[in-house]
């Protein structure tokens, strides 16, 4: 087995980075956060499951969604409707696709000579195997920014290459509309290198051309769904600009925000000890540096910074690391914790890969989607009507105890389910027998042991992520 990873490593890399993200694809098919479920996973699964059309806000481009509708579609040959694994089956094909990114790695450690520990470091990062099967726009640049990179830091690349790598890079901000620095930051270098005489018009030509096939791209997209050509990059800064720049009013959050969870990739207390490399690596590559550092403080400006903001950068981030690793490992201090970043890295990997989120009211769904009996909610804020199928109605959702009785009161003899966040307490159940409504418990969903973990540590936020009960409610004619 050794001889054969000696002469087949990005083989054997590829094999588990593929086992990782399958695993994490069908172990976690719930959705991560309400952008991903209501902005991919909600349009894709109503279209599967009733024809709606896919329908986004002006600011936003269907095409993820309309991407994972491609992804499941075929599934609807076998008659497939058990909807968490159609979301598992669009995650997988999204893990698929980034297998791209970890080849692409792997060839950046090559010209570098840590070929290896590149493979390894994009295959199987604690972060990487569960962002890359998460529908989030930010998920598909951890592939395209380091395919681009490949291309465009080449030895002695051609202009084809640099075509390529401008068309990646267009493809990223696409994906991620703020990630249109790194496309003027690469044009800015490349000028300055061509003044200089270290490049060719061809190959700077070639970036633009590439370039150019992306706004193509974009302008075909806007006018595809009826808008004016780059009519959504347009919307999103000004939507973006009013809300989170001159109003920010999408929340706040520190300004060191983004140094902390880039310091996080590397698990502390051994990011501090491979802060050294990361050093080496900003002072020795200019145009990697520049990227990383214009990127991160210009989203420390905003006041909404959300984690995964930071995905299209850690490309940059790990290969700036892994440039200095290569000069740093002569240190022992730094080998120790290269070691210790490794050991630690591999006992959180299957923990992470292995997450799942708000499966009180997911599996609560899937389950009601094999009943016919109606049902009604009481107190559940995280609702996902695609788990249960948009081809059953929108069950009415109560916090008002009297409200909910009345309306179970009025259903037919052969009862409904109420789905209810936490037990019924001793005044609402007999608040349902005074009103001749006798209601019995038929199961309990739980969250996940990890979510139990997030919900002790902090209650009042994730409380809607606790225990739900699923109860059986009949009325008497006589009550």
């Amino acid at each position: 087995m050794k001889n054969f990873y000696e002469k087949h490593p990005l083989l054997v890399i590829l094999t588990v980075a593929f086992a990782l993200r399958t695993t994490a694809a069908f172990y976690n098919y719930t959705p991560t956060a309400e952008d991903d479920y209501a902005n991919v996973i909600e349009p894709a699964l109503q279209l599967y499951q009733t024809g709606a059309p896919i329908v986004t806000e002006a600011y936003r481009l269907p095409l993820l969604p309309k991407i994972f509708y491609a992804f499941i579609a075929p599934l609807k040959i076998l008659h497939i409707t058990d909807t968490t694994f159609l979301a598992s089956w669009g995650f997988f094909c999204l893990g698929l696709f980034s297998l791209a990114g970890v080849w692409a790695f792997y060839r950046l450690g090559t010209q570098i000579g840590m070929a290896k520990t590149a493979g390894w470091l994009y295959a199987a990062h604690f972060i990487l195997p569960f962002f890359s099967t998460r529908a989030f726009q930010e998920s598909l640049t951890l592939t395209t920014v380091p395919v681009a990179l490949y291309f465009l830091l080449k030895d002695n690349a051609r202009w084809r290459d640099f075509c390529v790598g401008g068309f990646f890079i267009g493809l990223t901000v696409i994906f991620r509309f703020q990630a249109a620095i790194f496309a003027a930051l690469f044009f800015i270098f490349f000028t300055i290198r061509l003044l200089r005489r270290k490049m060719t018009l061809r190959q700077i030509g070639g970036y633009a051309l590439g370039g150019f096939f992306a706004v193509l791209l974009l302008v075909a997209l806007d006018r595809f769904e009826g808008r004016a050509a780059l009519g959504t990059p347009l919307e999103y800064l000004r939507i973006n600009y009013a809300g989170n720049v001159a109003e920010a009013n999408y929340g706040g959050a520190p300004w060191h925000t983004y140094i902390t969870l880039l310091a996080v990739v590397f698990i502390p207390p051994f990011s501090f000890v491979l802060l050294y490399p990361l050093v080496v690596g900003l002072r020795t590559q200019l145009l990697l540096a520049t990227h990383l550092v214009v990127f991160v403080a210009l989203h420390s400006l905003i006041a909404n910074k959300l984690e995964r903001f930071m995905l299209p950068v850690l490309p940059f981030f790990f290969l700036l690391s892994l440039h200095g690793l290569k000069f740093s490992l002569q240190h022992k201090i730094v080998r120790i914790a290269w070691r210790g970043f490794v050991a630690v890295n591999i006992l959180i990997l299957l923990p992470i890969t292995l997450s799942r989120s708000q499966l009180n009211t997911i599996d609560a769904a899937r389950y009601l989607a094999k009943t016919e009996q109606p049902l009604a909610l009481y107190r559940i804020d995280l609702w996902r009507q695609a788990y249960m199928t948009f081809a059953k109605p929108t069950p009415p959702n109560f916090s008002d105890s009297a409200a909910l009785v009345a309306y179970a009161r009025s259903s037919n003899a052969s009862g409904i389910y109420i789905l209810s966040l936490g037990r019924f307490s001793e005044v609402e159940t007999k608040l349902f027998e005074k009103n001749g409504t006798f209601c019995k418990l038929e199961r309990r969903f739980e969250p996940s042991w990890q979510e139990k973990l997030v919900i002790r540590a902090n209650p009042q936020f994730n409380a809607r992520r606790d225990t739900t009960y699923l109860y059986r409610c009949i009325s008497s004619p006589t009550g």
